[in-house]
């Protein structure tokens, strides 16, 4: 099963795909995300965290193509790990592509959406 949780801050709309917790690889969630037809009304798409040490993630446009920067999607996938259960730790060093990205967050500064289901997921894509 795969699960995204959606994210609103900053003005914008982030979808986040867990590979941990998908029930397929992590090179299978970022194709999806490259897909132009999943981006389900969202600003960004956050893969992560991947594996590896430390926490990293991918960030996608909603064209498909990956962003390599992007402080506002580190902040809100270190609020994701918060949340999660992944870390209990505030400050976290996030590593999106070659940049390092510290980042201070505090439980529930972030508020998410809800999280969907690959069914839900599937049905909004009329797959």
């Amino acid at each position: 099963m795969l699960f995204l949780t959606t994210y609103r801050a900053f003005g914008r709309v982030f979808l986040l795909f867990d590979p941990r917790r998908a029930a397929c690889e992590e090179e299978t969630v970022c194709q999806l995300a490259r897909s132009r037809s999943f981006c389900l009304q969202a600003d960004s798409i956050l893969v992560g965290p991947l594996s590896g040490p430390g926490w990293s993630l991918r960030v996608f446009r909603p064209d498909g193509t990956e962003c390599f920067c992007c402080p506002a999607a580190a902040k809100v996938f270190a609020q994701y790990l918060l949340d999660a259960g992944y870390t209990d730790r505030c400050r976290l060093l996030i590593r999106c592509g070659n940049t390092a990205i510290p980042v201070c967050v505090r439980p529930g500064c972030i508020a998410h959406g809800s999280t969907s289901s690959e069914e839900e997921i599937c049905r909004a894509l009329s797959l």
